[in-house]
């Protein structure tokens, strides 16, 4: 399962999304209980609880008919006498309970056991102990694993029953990953607003207050979200995935750093790999159909894909977009029952259109909660910013979050169009001479007003983050460069020079007004489009905008890349953006 990266995110994340919520079965259980996020859909379950769900639980789930058997048990710490129960009781708790429960007989000496396993004990704070064993004969064998966590009150006990003959058939890494990820949760009843919604509320709001680095907000996302799984490495691997209305709607999202097998068309791969595993047909899967428009909201490069598997009441249908940033791949999986998918298309354009990526420090929110602690009134919405024109004027591309910027790719400005760059304290920018990041470079820390020979030279971008910023310093930057925003070059056309320039040009502003960029590009040569900058120049100059830095042959390439870079408005709306002027002005 493990052979490429892409393929084991895209198919270990699809596996947690599927999986029946936890609580599905066993909700009515009180006080300390025992959670296994990321197992797959049951085909059938047992639950027993008594004392109103206060008192012992049962609860059994059955895999691919009974091949697979997973329980989780919570029994009191004590035996009848009183006396308390450890891990030396490991072996009479193993015969007590299958006898119990299976009505199994089974020898003591032939359970193996290990008292004492450091590497979860440290997970849980808690003693814990391993028993292992077989249970049948012949085609009845099987092979059993029980894991005891031993608290104060209680004796949880995890058992993995397996059919002998089918033990080459499932992943022992991944079932190793089950048990490490349990988690012990609280439902104390005495809450005022119901154990459980209470316990997934301090969840849902720390669960990954641990992430640092690039991490991926979605504010919109419903606070009651039921929290099916969250793990993180010291790697930067993070998943997270949480549920609506028990289950009916799974979301998910998956960090892992950018390498080789993460590319769009290795997850592309993978994506195929994973429905064919699941029985769906490949050629069925939709890809790329929101690309451009997640790439335009997070500035890094995106894929998409939409697909169906199963069939009738089994159909479920899948949506995952990939975020491909500079050091991080994000997977996002969105996935439902099939009918009832589509009631949440209106709900999760508005989740989604306002997800955004941002720079984590430690301990600061939640992926699905805007809310970042003392300082989220203060969130930075940009940590980088270049400008069309020197003293950081004319067409600003604000840039939201660290990354790799190419032409054609995410560069959200004009090629060689770059005069000033504004740096966000505790950040760098560097700026390429040619696409794909060719060339020579150019590095700034602090904020540069005037770029000279530097200027309309790059053509790609880098931003990085080199030190924790001061959030004051950056806030204090971000707002300076706010007030940037808007500003235009001031014409005064009441004076008698620009009254003037307007009654020469009138003819010629109008035909400029009226041609697009068809008419730019459609039915002109370099030469003659050279002849129309100088004209262009010649007008704006008469109504006293300063040009003095533009030539001819340089304005009209201004004019090109303006085009290659947007091509809704018209020349002469262009020619006023590109000089800092503001259109509406000869609207009046």
């Amino acid at each position: 399962m493990r052979k490429r990266i892409g393929t084991f995110f895209v198919i270990a994340l699809a596996f947690a999304l599927f999986a029946a919520p936890v609580q599905a079965g066993d909700g009515k259980v009180k006080g300390l209980w025992l959670e296994i996020p990321g197992l797959p859909e049951a085909s059938s379950t047992t639950f027993n609880i008594q004392s109103d769900g206060e008192g012992e639980a049962y609860f059994e789930r059955d895999f691919d008919g009974g091949i697979l058997k997973v329980s989780i048990e919570r029994i009191y710490s004590e035996d009848r006498n009183g006396e308390a129960l450890g891990p030396g009781d490991t072996g009479k708790l193993v015969v007590r309970l299958q006898s119990l429960r299976k009505d199994i007989e089974i020898d003591p000496d032939d359970v193996e056991i290990t008292e004492s396993v450091e590497e979860l004990e440290e997970i849980y704070s808690q003693p814990v102990a391993i028993a292992l064993y077989t249970t049948g004969e012949d085609e009845d064998m099987r092979g059993n694993q029980d894991i005891f966590i031993f608290t104060d009150e209680w004796i949880f006990r995890v058992h993995l029953s397996l059919a002998a003959d089918h033990m080459d058939d499932y992943d022992a890494d991944e079932m190793k990953d089950w048990f490490e990820n349990m988690k012990i949760v609280d439902r104390d009843p005495s809450r005022a607003n119901g154990s459980e919604d209470e316990s997934q509320d301090r969840h849902a709001t720390r669960a990954d207050a641990g992430v640092e680095g690039l991490w991926l907000r979605i504010p919109d996302f419903p606070d009651d979200a039921e929290v099916l799984e969250f793990t993180a490495d010291d790697d930067g691997e993070v998943t997270y995935i949480r549920a609506l209305d028990d289950g009916a709607l799974v979301l998910g999202i998956y960090r892992t750093p950018a390498c080789d097998e993460t590319t769009p068309e290795k997850v592309k791969e993978s994506i195929v790999e994973s429905v064919k595993d699941s029985g769906g047909d490949a050629d069925d899967i939709e890809f790329d159909a929101g690309a451009n428009d997640f790439s335009e909201l997070l500035s890094y490069p995106c894929m998409t894909a939409e697909y169906k598997i199963g069939e009738d009441e089994d159909a479920k249908r899948v949506a995952i977009l990939g975020v491909f940033a500079d050091d991080y791949v994000f997977l996002v999986q969105a996935a439902g029952a099939a009918d009832t998918f589509g009631e949440y298309s209106d709900r999760s354009e508005e989740w989604f259109t306002h997800m955004k990526l941002v720079d984590r420090e430690e301990g600061k929110g939640d992926v699905f909660d805007d809310e970042t602690g003392e300082d989220d009134e203060k969130t930075l919405d940009f940590v980088a910013v270049v400008y069309s024109l020197p003293e950081f004027r004319g067409i600003a591309w604000r840039i939201p979050a660290p990354g790799k910027y190419d032409l054609g790719d995410g560069f959200d400005i004009p090629n060689d169009s770059v005069c000033s760059v504004a740096v966000c304290p505790g950040y760098r920018v560097t700026l390429y001479e040619h696409s794909q990041f060719g060339g020579e470079t150019a590095e700034f820390e602090e904020n540069e007003g005037d770029l000279e020979e530097r200027s309309r030279w790059a053509s790609s971008l880098k931003v990085e983050r080199i030190e924790k910023p001061d959030f004051d310093l950056a806030f204090e930057w971000s707002m300076v460069q706010a007030e940037n925003e808007g500003l235009f070059e001031e014409i005064d056309l009441d004076t008698a020079a620009a009254a003037k320039a307007l009654e020469v040009h009138a003819e010629r502003v109008e035909r400029f007004k009226k041609a697009g960029e068809m008419h730019w590009y459609g039915t002109t040569t370099d030469a003659e489009r050279v002849e129309l900058g100088e004209e262009l120049i010649k007008i704006f100059s008469d109504m006293g905008v300063a040009t003095d830095d533009w030539k001819a042959d340089s304005f009209a390439q201004a004019m090109n890349n303006f085009y290659d870079w947007r091509k809704d408005l018209s020349v002469w709306d262009a020619a006023c953006i590109i000089l800092n002027v503001n259109p509406e002005t000869f609207n009046q």
